[in-house]
């Protein structure tokens, strides 16, 4: 690949990781809101809903969507087969989506007494699958300027519906005080709108007809993925059918500001890191020292998750009295189980290149649906004595074995020789001062402590083994200090 290839590539993918993150960022801003105007009730079956849709799209699309680049650019493909494909896709969707939403609308009152075990609204249910159209309709053209590489779009109209989505938030929440409602209705026209107008600008890629064959390549990305896409949101969401059946919706609203709180690591540290990640572990793949710099990120970025376990125990009650407004207390202890789970999850990333590298993917889907199932039977054995606090320990026993078997995998058909010396050094630190932490019961005495900890922990670390990194970071602050002087 030429030098402007590369060049385009990270680009793209740059624009790709800020409208993301600008996204789930600025999602942030609304749960303040959503705790100031919903009761626990509807603000647990405000998660429910949504994880509920996130995987009706993935269920009622067999995934296809998420191949289209491999369809239109596979070999021997034309501009008019490109076009045909998306034609025919369109006509597959747009009725699947429709008989969908008539299903769940038909039979909304009955779907809100299981769901929510006789706790919630019909009416939840019902704008809960007219978001799901406006979802479909939002994210189809997504995938179609994906699969065109049309990045700058892409980014433009993923950030203009949520601009559209927040106004209508702050309409329906703050002025009109619709509550769960107001936020469904909300929603439904953000996406919708935008989705509409975007979807209309994209007829020019398609051409409509009913050549169902061209679905082939599609279905065979798509079908395959789908168990671990599946598997994923299980692991993710399957506590949050299962609270209600066994505590109440109050529980439910409880663990999901927890998990929303500990969210936050994924924003900040989890989704940039893996943006970044991904196509930089490929680009060093073919290197003679590929394990070695493996073998570094992982320990670097345990260093970093010590750090923000840290940082969030210290700072999640003060996070979580300003996105609660003081009403969630009961949350604290799901906010530092989940944000563990989350590390954990963030440490798999950085040893699992060996299993994309030598193309393991099935086994590794494989892992992850039995972590998923794991997770099943875990919440149904600790989530009736123990509630939300179970749901969070079983979530992270569930991410303990997914990243223990992933590792085992990855050794198999990739090994690296990991720096294993230092990383304890780092973990029994951290352990170390985490037990100061935990006796000392100010928070700017935490603070201290944590600072030093990154001085005599992570810092020290590198000060001793990798001088040459800490010079090259040194050697470039200087001349960015040096540019900014002029």
């Amino acid at each position: 690949m030429s030098a402007q290839g590369l060049k385009t590539l990270f680009s793209t993918s740059a624009m790709y990781a800020v409208a993301n993150l600008l996204q789930r960022g600025m999602m942030l801003i609304l749960l303040p809101i959503y705790a100031r105007h919903f009761s626990k009730a509807e603000f647990g079956a405000m998660d429910m809903l949504y994880q509920g849709i996130l995987v009706l799209i993935i269920v009622s699309s067999f995934g296809m969507p998420q191949g289209l680049p491999r369809g239109i650019h596979q070999e021997k493909a034309t501009e008019e087969d490109g076009r045909r494909l998306l034609g025919v896709l369109t006509l597959f969707i747009l009725p699947v989506t429709a008989i969908t939403f008539a299903l769940i609308w038909s039979f909304s009152d009955s779907i809100a007494e299981i769901l929510f075990n006789e706790q919630g609204e019909g009416l939840w249910v019902r704008l809960g699958a007219a978001f799901f159209v406006a979802m479909v309709i939002q994210q189809y053209p997504l995938q179609i300027f994906k699969a065109y590489q049309r990045s700058l779009q892409y980014s433009l109209w993923s950030i203009g519906t949520f601009l559209i989505a927040t106004a209508c938030n702050l309409y329906f929440i703050v002025v009109m005080d619709m509550g769960l409602v107001g936020m469904l209705m909300a929603n439904t026209i953000g996406f919708g709108v935008t989705g509409v107008i975007a979807f209309v600008s994209c007829l020019k890629f398609m051409k409509f007809n009913f050549d169902w064959h061209r679905l082939r390549p599609l279905l065979e990305f798509g079908l395959p993925m789908l168990p671990a896409l599946l598997g994923r949101k299980i692991l993710e969401a399957s506590d949050r059918y299962m609270l209600p059946q066994y505590h109440s919706m109050d529980t439910l609203g409880e663990y999901v500001m927890g998990a929303k709180v500990a969210n936050i690591v994924e924003v900040m540290v989890l989704v940039p890191f893996l943006f970044a990640w991904q196509p930089f572990f490929y680009s060093v793949a073919n290197r003679a020292d590929a394990k070695n710099i493996f073998a570094r990120v992982t320990l670097y970025f345990l260093g970093v998750s010590a750090m923000v376990f840290m940082g969030m125990y210290i700072l999640h009650g003060s996070v979580l009295d300003f996105i609660g407004n003081g009403d969630y207390s009961a949350s604290s202890v799901v906010v530092q189980i989940l944000v563990l789970a989350a590390l954990l999850n963030g440490i798999q990333y950085t040893i699992s290149p060996g299993i994309h590298i030598k193309n393991k993917l099935v086994q590794e889907s494989s892992i992850m649906i039995a972590a998923a199932f794991l997770n099943i039977g875990l919440n149904f054995l600790l989530i009736p004595p123990y509630g939300a606090q179970g749901a969070a320990i079983s979530t992270l026993i569930s991410y303990l074995i997914y990243l223990i078997c992933t590792f085992s995998l990855s050794q198999i058909c990739y090994p690296v020789s990991y720096h294993w010396r230092r990383m304890a050094q780092v973990l029994v630190t951290a352990m170390a001062f985490m037990a100061m932490i935990y006796w000392v019961d100010n928070i700017l005495l935490q603070l201290c402590l944590l600072f030093v900890f990154i001085l005599l922990g992570p810092v020290l670390d590198l000060y001793m083994n990798e001088r040459d990194v800490l010079n090259t970071v040194w050697q470039k602050l200087r001349r960015k200090t040096a540019k900014g002087s002029y």
